[in-house]
């Protein structure tokens, strides 16, 4: 991009994460992208430092794109959403105090700086010989480097490694593991098509062989919430609004191999489909930590509340 040799990129939304490309004019989006930060983290790759840049959005025929073509002040003029976080994460917690604690060794003062969860996963970092008691104080047992470059900030839980002929491709983390690296299924990275072909959750590994298909997959995920507490709630005449945690599980029940075979016509096509259906049975369900949400019930007819809707 520096030297002009590239006139634009095509990228996903990963590129909005305050990459800072230089000298791009333009920026064209996609459809909304589901916040107001995330329109505006998108909008700003162009037009950095001082240049002028121009910005536009492609809507979509949904409702909320729609929306925002007859009301565009909300989308221009509305502040960006306040950023929330979960400091009592269970993905998220042991990496941040192990990297405090290379900063400086913690003490019972610090405890309240993380959260009512921080004392319980200190000991068990100390269980696990990640972190050293002396005192009262707990430290990191090797420290000769930070800890900050084992951690990766794109995704928290388990990682695997993605093997090809003893060679490591990538990392992934267990939620894409269980729905994307089923054996069977086609993996893509870096530009290449490879065929998962062994799946080991207890070691932590991903076989995959390189090779050339036809065919591309979809799982079938079905995720299910189930209400664990509510901390408070409001009535009013005909809703009720509480908030809560709330357990998140999405399990693989299947997955769709669709052709990519161009040649075939519509009836084909869908035929192909058809018949390539399959089933996979998920090693495992996938289970988020306990989400504080806000949701709000419906009084039906008969004075029942009984339809819910969760806002996350």
């Amino acid at each position: 991009m520096a030297s002009g040799d590239l006139f634009g990129i095509v990228s996903t939304s990963a590129l909005e994460i305050g990459i800072d490309l230089g000298d791009l004019d333009v920026s064209i989006i996609a459809g909304f992208p589901g916040s107001i930060s995330s329109y505006l983290q998108q909008a700003g790759r162009a037009g950095r430092r001082t240049r002028s840049a121009l910005s536009i959005l492609l809507l979509r025929e949904d409702a909320l794109d729609q929306y925002f073509s007859t009301n565009p002040a909300m989308l221009l003029e509305t502040p960006a959403e306040r950023a929330l976080v979960n400091i009592g994460n269970p993905y998220i917690l042991p990496s941040h105090l192990l990297c405090a604690a290379f900063e400086s060794p913690l003490t019972q003062a610090d405890m309240a700086l993380f959260g009512p969860a921080a004392h319980g996963t200190i000991l068990e970092l100390v269980r696990q010989g990640k972190l050293s008691a002396h005192m009262g104080t707990y430290s990191l047992r090797h420290a000769s480097k930070s800890i900050a470059f084992q951690v990766n900030l794109r995704q928290a839980g388990q990682r695997l490694v993605i093997v090809a002929d003893d060679r490591k491709i990538e990392e992934t983390d267990i939620f894409h593991a269980v729905s994307e690296c089923y054996p069977g299924s086609v993996y893509y990275s870096q530009g290449q098509t490879y065929q998962v072909q062994h799946l080991d959750l207890q070691e932590g590994r991903i076989d995959v062989e390189e090779k050339e298909t036809t065919f591309y997959n979809e799982p079938l995920i079905d995720t299910d919430v189930s209400i664990r507490d509510q901390s408070e709630h409001h009535s009013r005449s005909a809703s009720r609004l509480v908030s809560g945690s709330v357990l998140v599980t999405r399990k693989v029940k299947g997955y769709v191999i669709s052709t990519s075979d161009r040649s075939l016509s519509g009836q084909e096509y869908a035929l192909s489909r058809r018949r390539r259906m399959a089933r996979h049975c998920s090693p495992r369900p996938s289970l988020l930590p306990l989400v504080p949400v806000l949701w709000h019930t419906l009084l039906c007819n008969d004075n029942t509340f009984d339809t819910q809707r969760l806002l996350r």
